[in-house]
Protein backbone atom coordinates (compact mmCIF):
# COMPACT_ATOMS: atom_id res chain seq x y z
CA UNK A 1 0.00 0.00 0.00
CA UNK A 2 1.34 3.41 -0.92
CA UNK A 3 1.61 5.79 1.99
CA UNK A 4 1.65 9.55 1.69
CA UNK A 5 5.26 9.50 2.88
CA UNK A 6 6.21 7.06 0.09
CA UNK A 7 4.45 9.18 -2.52
CA UNK A 8 6.29 12.29 -1.30
CA UNK A 9 9.63 10.48 -1.29
CA UNK A 10 9.03 9.05 -4.78
CA UNK A 11 8.25 12.54 -6.08
CA UNK A 12 11.39 14.04 -4.58
CA UNK A 13 13.65 11.14 -5.57
CA UNK A 14 12.61 11.56 -9.19
CA UNK A 15 14.25 14.99 -9.30
CA UNK A 16 11.02 16.95 -9.55
CA UNK A 17 12.30 19.51 -7.04
CA UNK A 18 15.33 20.61 -9.09
CA UNK A 19 15.35 24.39 -9.53
CA UNK A 20 12.72 24.97 -6.86
CA UNK A 21 13.75 27.51 -4.20
CA UNK A 22 11.37 26.58 -1.39
CA UNK A 23 8.75 23.95 -0.74
CA UNK A 24 6.20 24.43 2.04
CA UNK A 25 4.40 21.27 3.10
CA UNK A 26 0.67 21.08 3.40
CA UNK A 27 -0.75 21.50 6.90
CA UNK A 28 0.83 19.06 9.32
CA UNK A 29 -0.99 18.08 12.53
CA UNK A 30 0.52 19.13 15.85
CA UNK A 31 -2.11 17.16 17.83
CA UNK A 32 -3.74 14.19 16.13
CA UNK A 33 -6.11 13.42 19.01
CA UNK A 34 -7.80 16.85 19.03
CA UNK A 35 -6.51 18.86 16.08
CA UNK A 36 -6.14 16.64 13.02
CA UNK A 37 -8.26 17.44 9.95
CA UNK A 38 -8.35 14.01 8.34
CA UNK A 39 -7.02 10.48 8.48
CA UNK A 40 -4.40 11.03 5.76
CA UNK A 41 -3.00 14.26 7.16
CA UNK A 42 0.73 14.37 7.83
CA UNK A 43 1.63 14.41 11.52
CA UNK A 44 4.47 15.67 13.68
CA UNK A 45 2.87 15.20 17.08
CA UNK A 46 5.05 12.26 18.08
CA UNK A 47 8.78 11.47 17.96
CA UNK A 48 7.96 8.47 15.74
CA UNK A 49 7.38 10.78 12.75
CA UNK A 50 10.81 12.44 12.83
CA UNK A 51 12.55 9.64 10.93
CA UNK A 52 10.13 9.69 7.99
CA UNK A 53 10.10 13.48 7.84
CA UNK A 54 13.90 13.47 7.99
CA UNK A 55 13.96 11.21 4.92
CA UNK A 56 11.74 13.72 3.15
CA UNK A 57 13.93 16.72 4.02
CA UNK A 58 17.06 14.79 3.09
CA UNK A 59 15.70 14.05 -0.38
CA UNK A 60 14.54 17.65 -0.88
CA UNK A 61 17.94 18.99 0.17
CA UNK A 62 19.72 16.83 -2.45
CA UNK A 63 18.52 19.29 -5.09
CA UNK A 64 19.56 22.33 -2.98
CA UNK A 65 15.91 23.11 -2.36
CA UNK A 66 14.76 24.42 1.01
CA UNK A 67 11.72 22.97 2.75
CA UNK A 68 9.49 24.45 5.44
CA UNK A 69 6.78 22.67 7.37
CA UNK A 70 3.32 24.14 7.92
CA UNK A 71 2.09 23.42 11.45
CA UNK A 72 -1.63 23.44 12.13
CA UNK A 73 -4.41 22.67 14.56
CA UNK A 74 -7.60 22.18 12.53
CA UNK A 75 -9.89 23.76 15.16
CA UNK A 76 -13.51 23.64 14.00
CA UNK A 77 -12.54 21.22 11.21
CA UNK A 78 -10.78 18.76 13.51
CA UNK A 79 -12.20 15.28 13.73
CA UNK A 80 -14.33 15.67 10.61
CA UNK A 81 -16.59 12.65 10.35
CA UNK A 82 -15.72 11.23 13.78
CA UNK A 83 -18.82 10.33 15.75
CA UNK A 84 -18.92 11.98 19.16
CA UNK A 85 -15.98 14.29 18.44
CA UNK A 86 -16.57 17.91 19.43
CA UNK A 87 -14.14 20.42 17.85
CA UNK A 88 -12.70 23.27 19.93
CA UNK A 89 -12.26 27.02 19.52
CA UNK A 90 -11.35 30.01 21.73
CA UNK A 91 -15.07 30.50 22.29
CA UNK A 92 -18.22 28.63 21.24
CA UNK A 93 -18.99 29.04 17.55
CA UNK A 94 -22.49 28.64 16.19
CA UNK A 95 -23.20 27.86 12.57
CA UNK A 96 -26.83 28.21 11.49
CA UNK A 97 -27.89 28.29 15.15
CA UNK A 98 -26.14 25.03 15.98
CA UNK A 99 -23.11 24.90 18.28
CA UNK A 100 -20.20 23.36 16.43
CA UNK A 101 -17.40 23.92 18.95
CA UNK A 102 -16.55 23.63 22.58
CA UNK A 103 -14.78 26.55 24.25
CA UNK A 104 -11.16 25.87 25.14
CA UNK A 105 -10.03 26.17 28.73
CA UNK A 106 -6.93 28.17 29.62
CA UNK A 107 -5.18 24.89 30.43
CA UNK A 108 -6.07 23.49 26.99
CA UNK A 109 -4.76 26.66 25.31
CA UNK A 110 -1.47 26.22 27.18
CA UNK A 111 -1.37 22.57 26.04
CA UNK A 112 -1.91 23.61 22.40
CA UNK A 113 0.90 26.16 22.68
CA UNK A 114 3.12 23.37 24.01
CA UNK A 115 2.10 21.14 21.07
CA UNK A 116 3.15 23.85 18.61
CA UNK A 117 6.50 24.33 20.38
CA UNK A 118 7.17 20.58 20.49
CA UNK A 119 6.22 20.22 16.82
CA UNK A 120 8.59 23.04 15.86
CA UNK A 121 11.40 21.35 17.78
CA UNK A 122 10.66 18.05 16.01
CA UNK A 123 10.70 19.90 12.68
CA UNK A 124 14.14 21.26 13.53
CA UNK A 125 15.29 17.75 14.42
CA UNK A 126 13.92 16.51 11.08
CA UNK A 127 16.05 19.19 9.31
CA UNK A 128 13.29 21.44 8.03
CA UNK A 129 14.61 24.85 6.99
CA UNK A 130 11.66 26.75 8.39
CA UNK A 131 8.31 26.57 10.11
CA UNK A 132 5.09 28.20 8.97
CA UNK A 133 2.22 28.48 11.45
CA UNK A 134 -1.12 27.99 9.70
CA UNK A 135 -3.45 30.65 11.14
CA UNK A 136 -5.96 31.12 8.33
CA UNK A 137 -8.97 29.46 6.68
CA UNK A 138 -10.99 29.08 9.91
CA UNK A 139 -8.47 26.73 11.52
CA UNK A 140 -7.95 27.13 15.26
CA UNK A 141 -5.42 29.98 15.40
CA UNK A 142 -7.48 32.12 13.00
CA UNK A 143 -10.23 32.36 15.63
CA UNK A 144 -7.86 34.00 18.09
CA UNK A 145 -7.57 36.91 15.62
CA UNK A 146 -11.27 37.31 14.86
CA UNK A 147 -12.91 40.06 16.92
CA UNK A 148 -16.50 39.18 16.16
CA UNK A 149 -17.80 35.65 15.57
Amino acid sequence: MATLQNVLLTTTESGQTAGVGLIITEMVSIDSSKGKRGVHQLRIDEEAYIEGLSQLTQEIHKSSTKIAIQLCHAGIFAGAGQVGFHPVAPSPINVFGKSVTRELTVIEIDEIITHFVEAALRAKEANFDGVEIHAAHAYLLAYFFILCL
